[in-house]
């Protein structure tokens, strides 16, 4: 299967990634391709209902991720509003197609030739935006900078005459002030997220990565955000339910963290789950940036590891190759040499076409080029008994599950397994074993 889909791989080119669709827009970008600093809107505006709900869902997870919403105040009782996506020059086809649909807007290039913007400052243009993220609000705390943003606008637009732009230029300086960086209140509204596949891959271009572990030898599937710690909880909780064939997910499987100055990171270490949930959920989708390439490369490590060639030295050499060209490495701006693309997915289609390097002998799996079985490690299950009946209360297959069920510590935990000592729990007499195998 991964044989086929890298020779399928292989032919795609870039601009099949950035799909767009406007009769104008494949003249400007080609103009983009070459660097021209800016690219101007098309002549009209696209009606928000013209817009695809899967667009909508992806832009409002990106903008999530990567927009800004900004009040200039300038001279007197002048205002002027703007909102933003700033991006790495590599990406500049995300900004294309994005103003492919929306039909508002300019892109420039910085002038230091890393960067590219899309901008839209138009007072009658940012119409469509407010109009857009008013119907189809957004999940980060950006949706209250939205709000501040909005208000502002609209007051701003309502009331143009110069005694009414005196009277209002107060509220405004306050909403202003209440934004971004200056935020104090981040309490969102109960039961505010709205949570799809599309929504997620946005949000995942813009805040979320694919990247190997060494420690753990394995791929690893991250978000990070500055605060939103319901919100990264929020995608748990969807992640969890995102595929109904798999039964018994252990909610432990996604770590939700919080970290120094306020950022939190929602990551994923089991190599089946993002098997058997996360590529299920993005194979469906149309990456717009360039993670689709780290996407690609870590479906290619999984199925490195699925067939058990990372034991062979030229798997973990084509691992090694992989994994230093991920992320910010392969950036046109990074210092680090790139191998040949193309000879690297030569190198894995000739690699994965060969046999498993796994053989299943009594049910255990023994390593062919090593000559020995691999060693599972897996953690022993605990059970929690009735005494009278002896019957199975609950299992768990962790020490810290078990602890949090019962609410003591987990050497507490420990303690009764090895003693087996009756206790009570929930006004019944009960005893901790390790799970009988069947």
């Amino acid at each position: 299967m991964f044989t086929k889909f890298y020779l399928n791989f292989l032919s795609r080119t870039k601009c099949g990634v950035y799909r767009v669709n406007s009769k104008w827009n494949s003249t400007q970008a080609n103009n983009i391709a070459n660097n021209v600093t800016i690219l101007n809107k098309p002549s009209e505006t696209c009606p928000l209902n013209q817009l695809s709900k899967d667009f909508i869902d992806w832009f409002r997870g990106f903008v999530d991720a990567e927009g800004c919403f900004l009040i200039i105040h300038r001279k007197g009782n002048t205002f002027e509003f703007e909102f933003s996506l700033k991006l790495h020059i590599d990406d500049k086809g995300v900004l294309v197609y994005i103003l492919s649909q929306l039909g508002v807007g300019i892109i420039r290039v910085d002038r230091n030739g890393t960067s590219v913007t899309y901008k839209v400052s138009n007072q009658k243009e940012l119409a469509l935006i407010v109009a857009l993220f008013s119907k189809y609000n957004l999940n980060t705390t950006k949706h209250l900078n939205f709000l501040a943003f909005a208000k502002a606008y609209n007051l701003y637009m309502t009331n143009k005459s110069l005694i009414e732009r005196g009277a209002i230029a107060p509220v405004l300086k306050g909403l202003k002030d209440s934004m971004n960086s200056k935020r104090t209140n981040f309490d969102m509204p109960k039961d505010h997220f709205i949570i799809n596949s599309s929504w997620l891959l946005g949000f995942f271009e813009g805040d979320g990565s694919f990247y190997f572990s060494r420690d753990r030898n394995t791929i690893v599937f991250a978000l990070t955000q500055k605060g939103n710690l319901d919100l990264m909880n929020a995608i748990k909780e969807f992640l969890l339910r995102a595929n109904s064939n798999i039964s018994e997910i252990k909610s432990n499987i996604i770590k939700v963290q919080s970290k120094d100055r306020g950022v939190t990171i929602l990551s994923i270490y089991s190599a089946k789950f993002i098997q058997l949930v996360i590529i299920p959920l993005f194979d469906d989708l149309i990456f717009r940036s360039k993670k689709y390439l780290d996407y690609y490369d870590s479906k290619a490590i999984l199925s490195i590891f699925n067939k058990g060639l990372h034991y062979l030295p030229e798997g973990q050499e084509l691992i090694t190759c992989i994994v230093g060209q991920m992320n910010n490495n392969r950036l046109s701006t990074s210092k680090v040499f790139l191998v040949n693309r193309e000879k690297l997915i030569k190198d894995l289609v000739i690699l994965l076409s060969q046999p498993s390097n796994y053989e299943l002998i009594d049910g255990r799996v023994f390593i062919k080029s090593l000559n020995k079985y691999r060693n599972t490690n897996k953690a022993v299950a605990i059970e929690l008994i009735e005494f009278s009946s002896g019957n199975v209360v609950k299992t768990f297959s962790q020490l810290t599950e078990c602890a949090k069920y019962l609410g003591v510590s987990i050497s507490t935990v420990y303690n009764r397994v090895q003693k087996s000592n009756p206790f009570q729990f929930n006004n019944n007499l009960v005893y901790l074993r390790k799970a009988i195998s069947s």
